[in-house]
């Protein structure tokens, strides 16, 4: 049986992004979130967490230090990132 305050929820999101190959920098052109909240008590709370939610991400996605181990993508994390 699960726990009262278990919950699973549904999420998509899409970007399109530029990114300069040689200095690793990046221009966020669109973003797309697809998010199912079901009946929302307060839609305006719930669209800040979505959007925070999804910005988080992205900071988390361009500011680890990934590296590729045979063949395998390994996130060192945000410690070993070099930020200039």
């Amino acid at each position: 049986m699960l726990p009262s305050c278990q919950y699973f929820n549904y999420a998509a999101a899409a970007v399109l992004c530029l990114i300069d190959c040689l200095t690793g920098e990046f221009a966020l052109l669109q973003s797309d979130v697809i998010y199912d909240a079901g009946i929302s008590l307060n839609p305006a709370v719930d669209i800040g967490q979505i959007e925070g939610g999804f910005v988080m991400g992205l900071g988390y996605a361009t500011t680890g230090a990934d590296t590729l181990t045979r063949g395998r993508r390994v996130h060192r994390g945000h410690a070993a990132a070099q930020l200039s």
